[in-house]
């Protein structure tokens, strides 16, 4: 339904794949196959855990994001202007 594998080449920019093991919704085989596309892929988080909908219950989670979003900010220089 969603062909995100395919879309995957166009994706230039730092890519992280969140996603639990045992998923009972999306495959975990989706993920990997999407880090393993990535061209410029960010470690992934993959946790044995929680399912589909509550992943966000793993405080860890939170971690990950902040370094995601910090790799963001050293890789790409942000600026705003008014």
């Amino acid at each position: 339904m969603f062909p995100n594998i395919d879309r995957m080449k166009n994706i230039k920019c730092l890519v992280c794949i969140l996603h639990s093991i045992k998923d009972d919704i999306v495959p975990f085989r989706h993920a990997k196959e999407l880090y393993e596309a990535a061209k410029n892929p960010f470690e992934p988080f993959f946790i044995d855990g929680p399912n589909h909908n509550n992943i966000d219950i793993i405080p860890e989670i939170y971690n990950h994001i902040n370094k995601f979003l910090k790799a963001l900010d050293d890789k790409y220089i942000i600026t705003f202007s008014d």
